[in-house]
């Protein structure tokens, strides 16, 4: 299966496992996909952000951050913004197809 991601402004294709199926699950023949351009471009867009551009923006980030630093400390903090920034993110979000098992 292949997924769009997204990581620090850079878009790539990936092939990625096909999900597991679970006891409250479908799976869907997907025939059409699409990303909606606005969206999508706003999201690249802001990936390439700093994190203090990222922070003036949404001011709510900052005090989850400063929560998390009192919580956690400074060290896994830092671990946790980190691992958040190089983790791939996945593009696109609407799909249509066909059910093939419930």
């Amino acid at each position: 299966m292949k997924q769009l991601l997204l990581r620090r402004g850079e878009v790539k294709v990936q092939d990625i496992p096909a999900s597991a199926r679970g006891p409250h699950s479908i799976l869907v023949e997907v025939s059409h996909s699409l990303i909606s351009t606005g969206t999508e471009i706003a999201t690249v867009s802001n990936s390439k952000e700093s994190l203090l551009d990222k922070a003036r923006k949404n001011p709510l980030k900052i005090i989850k951050v400063l929560e998390s630093l009192r919580v956690r400390g400074v060290k896994r903090t830092l671990a946790l913004i980190q691992g958040s920034l190089d983790e791939y993110k996945p593009l696109g979000y609407s799909c249509t197809g066909e059910v093939i098992a419930v």
